[in-house]
């Protein structure tokens, strides 16, 4: 799976002792067909929000909209959201991978020719042959 140019629309909201990242990423990600095993591109998109917060701090307001809530460094003069917008994208790609078209393929299910046919009167393997004396010994 390879991403293609990632972009990323971020809010910041701050407030004394608070800040609060609501991001929206897009990508397009080469995905490997779960029918076919051909690639192709799927168009990705996910939103996410951490509200980040002085150590101690108790906890937010009920009215406040954010999906992880994570500690806010002492003196810190930036946010690391590298892993925030990599788990956003992963979690957007789909469970089923299918291609566009790949649903109306006929896909095999049986691959080559039986070695016996199967009232049993045909050739046999010979590494079954003794398992066929067995049974016929015991006709």
């Amino acid at each position: 799976m390879d991403f293609g140019l990632v972009h990323v629309d971020a809010v910041l909201n701050y407030e004394p002792g608070e800040i609060l990242v609501t991001l929206q990423a897009q990508t397009t990600a080469t995905l490997t067909c779960d029918r076919t095993l051909q690639r192709f591109d799927q168009p990705l998109e996910g939103s996410y929000a951490v509200l980040f917060t002085d150590p101690g701090r108790s906890a937010p307001e009920e009215g406040e909209q954010h999906d992880e809530r994570r500690e806010l460094p002492p003196g810190a003069r930036h946010l690391d959201l590298t892993d925030v917008l990599r788990d956003t994208l992963l979690l957007a790609i789909p469970q089923r991978k299918v291609a566009p078209g790949a649903e109306d393929e006929e896909i095999e299910t049986v691959f080559g020719a039986p070695e016996a046919p199967p009232d049993g009167d045909g050739p046999v393997d010979p590494r079954f042959e003794k398992l066929r004396e067995l049974r016929n010994s015991d006709d």
